[in-house]
C-alpha cells in the first residue's frame, strides 16, 4: 500500500514539474485519441466540427477558470469534453471530478463511451493499472498515472461533498438536482471542491431548459461567444439562426435565418413536408444568397468564435445550435420538418428549442404572428383620438411610453420608446399634440413609487374647485393594474366593470395633504390582456396595428416587449380546476411596452372610444 501511494505521488510530482506541452489540445486529441463505441469508432477528428477546436484548446489556457458550453444535440459536445479530460490526464495530471445527472447516466456513459475510449487510445491505456492494482480502475473511479477520475451523480450530496479536485466537469447541468432547504444545489456543492486550488478549471455544459436554468445563468456570466462563418457567396460573416422569434440573443444583423418555399403550404393551410425539406435553406442577410447544408463544413473551417459581451476575468462561454452540425439529422431540411411537426404536436416546441436551437424555452411557440399588424398610414383622422400611456420603473430608463391613434374601427400605434425624465415625457406629449387628459401613467407594481407618480401627474393637470370646496386635478391620470380578472360594481348602472375610477390625494404626507384630490384609474390586468391578444390576432374590431415608421425604428424591441407574457394554465389541486393566467415568459424578459398597450385599451374603454359589450370575453377565461 505504501509503495503504491509513493508511486502515485511520484507520478503526480513528475506531472507538476514536467514541461508544458507545446501541442494544442485539439491537435493532441486528433493524434492520440480513438473512440470505440457503436456508430462512433476510429480516431478523434475535427472533420465537420471545426467549431470544437477553440473550446478544446481552452483546456490548456491557464487564464480561463470557468468554461461554459451551451450546445445543441449532435454537435459533438460530449466527445469534446472527453477529449479535454483525456488531454488533462496525460499532459496535466490532476484529480478530475466529473458530475452527471444520475447514477444510471454515470454508469452508462462510463461503460459505453468513456472506458472504451481509454482502452482504445494507446497513450492512455498504458496508464491503466494492472495486476494487484487493477482494482484502482473501476466504472466510476479510475487512477491513470498521476491522475484520478471520479465520476459522480448530482443527486448524491455525500459524493459531491467528497475530496477536493482542481478540475471539475459538470455535464448536462440543467438536469442536475436543484437542491433542498438543507442542501445547496449540485453545481454549488461541486464547485466547493475546487476552492483550495490556485488555478482550478471548471467546465460546465448542457442543452438549456429555461432562462432561470443553471446552465443559462452560468452562460450569462461569460463573454457569450457565438460562431461566425463567411457566407459562401459574399464572404461576409453570418450566424446561423432559426428565426427572429426563436432567438434570445440580441440581433446583430448577421443572422442567416432558415427559410423554405412559401409554395410548400397547401391551400388548406397545411405544409407539404417533403417540399419543405427539399427547399429549406439559410438566407444570407447581406446578399440574400442561399446557404445549403453542403456549404456548412467549408464555412465552418473558415469560421471564428467572437465574444458578444464583456465577462469577468477567467469566464468564457460558447453557444452553438444544432444548425451548425453536419449530420444528416441536423440538415436544415430535416430540422424544418421536425420544427413543423413539433409545432402541431401536443408536446409543442420546447424540445426543438432546447435541444436543437440550444436556446432556453420562453414559450416562443405561443408568440403571435406579426403579419398584417403593420400599416403604412398613420395620419390621424377626424374621428380619431390620441392617447399616451406611460409605464414607470425604478431602473434606467425610468419610463416607457406608447402613443396610439384611436377610433371605434381602427387603432394605430404611432410612437413608442423609453424616456428618463418627466420633462422628456412632457416634451413628447407636446410634440404629438396630445391633451393632458389623454395621458395615463402607471402607478402600480413596479412603478418608481405611487407618491412620485401622483405628484408629477398633478404638475400636468388643471385644477377645479368642487362643491365641497376641495380642488380636483384633471389632466395626467395615474392608473393601477390589478392582477387577475377583478370586477368593480358600478353603483349607477349596477353593471360589473373591469375598471374603476377612484380618487387619491397626490400630496399625502406633505403639508398640503387633504387640500385636493385626483382620479385614479384601476383596472383588471388579465381582462384587458385577453382583449389585446384577440385584437392582435385580427379577429375583432377595431383593427389593431402599428405604423410602418414605428416598426422600422424600434420594431424588434417593441415586438419583444409585446410577446413578454404567455397565457398559462394553473391547476388548483383542491378544487380540481384549471385557471388561466397571464405570466411572464421569464424574469429577464422586458414587458414595459406591453403594459403601455394594455393601458391604451383601458383608456379607450374609459373614454368611451370602445364599448365593452363589443369586446366579447371568453366565458371560460382562457
Amino acid at each position: 500500500m505504501i509503495a503504491a501511494q509513493r508511486n502515485f505521488l511520484v507520478a503526480l510530482a513528475a506531472g507538476f514539474f514536467a514541461d508544458r506541452p507545446k501541442q494544442t489540445v485539439s491537435a493532441w486529441c486528433c493524434e492520440h485519441l480513438r473512440f470505440n463505441e457503436p456508430n462512433n469508432s476510429g480516431p478523434f477528428s475535427l472533420s465537420g466540427r471545426e467549431y470544437i477546436r477553440e473550446p478544446l484548446d481552452a483546456w490548456a489556457d491557464l487564464t480561463i477558470s470557468d468554461m461554459v458550453g451551451v450546445f445543441g444535440s449532435q454537435s459533438g459536445k460530449t466527445g469534446m469534453i472527453m477529449g479535454g479530460a483525456a488531454w488533462t490526464i496525460v499532459n496535466n495530471p490532476s484529480r478530475i471530478f466529473w458530475v452527471m445527472p444520475t447514477r444510471d447516466t454515470v454508469t452508462g456513459f462510463s461503460k459505453e463511451r468513456w472506458v472504451p475510449m481509454l482502452l482504445a487510445s494507446p497513450s492512455i491505456s498504458s496508464l491503466i493499472p494492472s495486476g494487484a492494482h487493477r482494482h484502482k480502475f473501476t466504472t466510476r473511479s479510475q487512477q491513470l498515472g498521476g491522475s484520478i477520475v471520479s465520476l459522480v451523480w448530482s443527486n448524491s450530496p455525500a459524493a459531491l461533498s467528497s475530496v477536493p479536485a482542481p478540475v471539475l466537469i459538470l455535464d448536462e447541468v440543467d438536469k442536475f438536482n436543484t437542491g433542498t432547504k438543507r442542501e445547496a444545489d449540485a453545481v454549488n456543492l461541486a464547485e466547493q471542491r475546487t476552492k483550495a486550488f490556485a488555478c482550478p478549471k471548471r467546465i460546465k455544459s448542457s442543452t438549456p431548459s429555461m432562462v432561470e436554468g443553471l446552465i443559462w445563468q452560468e452562460f450569462l456570466k461569460t463573454d457569450q461567444r457565438r460562431r461566425f462563418m463567411p457566407c459562401p457567396h459574399c464572404a461576409k460573416p453570418v450566424v446561423l439562426a432559426w428565426s427572429k422569434s426563436y432567438t434570445t440573443f440580441k440581433l446583430s444583423g448577421c443572422e442567416a435565418f432558415a427559410t423554405w418555399d412559401k409554395e410548400a403550404k397547401r391551400k388548406d393551410g397545411s405544409w407539404d413536408l417533403d417540399r419543405v425539406e427539399q427547399s429549406a435553406r439559410f438566407e444570407c442577410p447581406h446578399c440574400g444568397g442561399h446557404i445549403k447544408d453542403g456549404h456548412k463544413s467549408r464555412m465552418d473551417r473558415a469560421g471564428e468564435w467572437k465574444p458578444t459581451t464583456i465577462a469577468a476575468r477567467g469566464y468564457r462561454g460558447w453557444h452553438l445550435s444544432s444548425l451548425y452540425a453536419s449530420s444528416p439529422e441536423t440538415s436544415v431540411g430535416r430540422l424544418a420538418r421536425k420544427f413543423l411537426m413539433a409545432k402541431n404536436s401536443l408536446n409543442g416546441l420546447q424540445g426543438f428549442i432546447n435541444g436543437d436551437l440550444a436556446e432556453p424555452y420562453q414559450s416562443q411557440d405561443t408568440m403571435q404572428e406579426r403579419i398584417e399588424l403593420v400599416t403604412a398610414s398613420a395620419e390621424i383622422k377626424a374621428d380619431q383620438q390620441k392617447l399616451m400611456t406611460v409605464d414607470c420603473q425604478e431602473g434606467s430608463p425610468h419610463f416607457w411610453f406608447a402613443i396610439r391613434n384611436w377610433s371605434a374601427t381602427e387603432t394605430i400605434g404611432i410612437q413608442a420608446g423609453a424616456a428618463d425624465t418627466w420633462e422628456e415625457l412632457r416634451s413628447i406629449q407636446t410634440a404629438q399634440k396630445i391633451p393632458d387628459v389623454g395621458v395615463i401613467v402607471d402607478s402600480g407594481f413596479g412603478a418608481r413609487s405611487d407618491a412620485d407618480v401622483y405628484v408629477n401627474c398633478a404638475r400636468f393637470a388643471d385644477w377645479f374647485t368642487q362643491a365641497n370646496g376641495r380642488r380636483l386635478a384633471m389632466g395626467w391620470m395615474p392608473a393601477k393594474g390589478m392582477p387577475g380578472r377583478k370586477r368593480w360594481h358600478h353603483k349607477k348602472t349596477g353593471n360589473s366593470l373591469p375598471w374603476f375610477l377612484g380618487t387619491v390625494d397626490p400630496f399625502t404626507g406633505s403639508a398640503h395633504a387633504g387640500d385636493c384630490s385626483m382620479n385614479l384609474l384601476e383596472f383588471s390586468g388579465d381582462f384587458f390582456k385577453d382583449i389585446l391578444a384577440t385584437l392582435r390576432s385580427g379577429k375583432q374590431t377595431p383593427k389593431w396595428s402599428i405604423s410602418d415608421e414605428l416598426n422600422r425604428t424600434i420594431g424588434e424591441e417593441y415586438w419583444r416587449h409585446m410577446d413578454a407574457e404567455v397565457k398559462t394554465g394553473v391547476f388548483n389541486r383542491l378544487s380540481g380546476t384549471t385557471r388561466y393566467e397571464w405570466r411572464a415568459r421569464s424574469k429577464s424578459w422586458p414587458n414595459h411596452l406591453l403594459d403601455c398597450e394594455v393601458m391604451q385599451l383601458v383608456g379607450a374603454c374609459f373614454f368611451g372610444i370602445l364599448q365593452l359589450e363589443t369586446l366579447a370575453e371568453k366565458k371560460d377565461g382562457r
